[in-house]
């Protein structure tokens, strides 16, 4: 009986553990898997900047009409730190970036999530019309955007779409 179990073993070699070409098999399939994760990662947080971009301008919006309601101009409209210009005041620029909105409005002006030169925030008064606009760029989440009160044929599918909210306005807007 000894002898025939040994022909057996010497016959029939057994291997304990994997072949190459099923570890391959599986490293490659994990590694499909963790690229769809991180792609759908990467896009949440694009959305998730993009959320707390309209509510950063809905808390500005509410500041600059306390503003306006106490003084009757608009903030940094004129004097030091003048945002009345072509480009307006960005939320890359000096801090305070908006003059006058700090301590008695706001307690400190939000800045874009990304706080990078791409994704600011801008302030535009127009002091000669009493009215202003404050806008962001809108990262991932075009759709929503749109269905804010957006144009959809002014905001393409693109890096130019801005969530815009100003005076009597909630819209989109394509530009720099």
């Amino acid at each position: 009986m000894e002898k025939t179990s040994r022909e057996e073993k010497a016959g029939k070699k057994k291997y304990a553990g994997f072949t190459l070409i099923e570890l391959l098999a599986v490293i490659a399939i994990i590694g499909l898997l963790a690229a769809a994760i991180l792609a759908s990662l990467n896009a949440a947080r694009a959305r998730s900047r993009d959320a707390r971009r309209k509510a950063d301008l809905n808390q500005i919006r509410v500041a600059v009409e306390l503003y306006v309601a106490t003084n009757g101009t608009l903030p940094g409209s004129s004097g030091p730190g003048n945002c009345n210009n072509a480009g307006g005041c960005n939320s890359t620029d000096a801090q305070p970036w908006i003059p006058g909105l700090i301590q008695q409005y706001i307690s400190a002006i939000p800045v874009d999530p990304s706080n990078s030169a791409t994704y600011r925030y801008r302030y535009r008064p127009n002091a000669a019309t009493g009215d202003y606009e404050i806008d962001a760029p809108v990262e991932a989440d075009y759709e929503s955007a749109q269905n804010d009160g957006g144009n959809e044929n002014i905001c393409p599918s693109s890096s130019t779409c801005r969530y815009e909210i100003g005076t009597d306005l909630t819209r989109l807007q394509t530009g720099p």
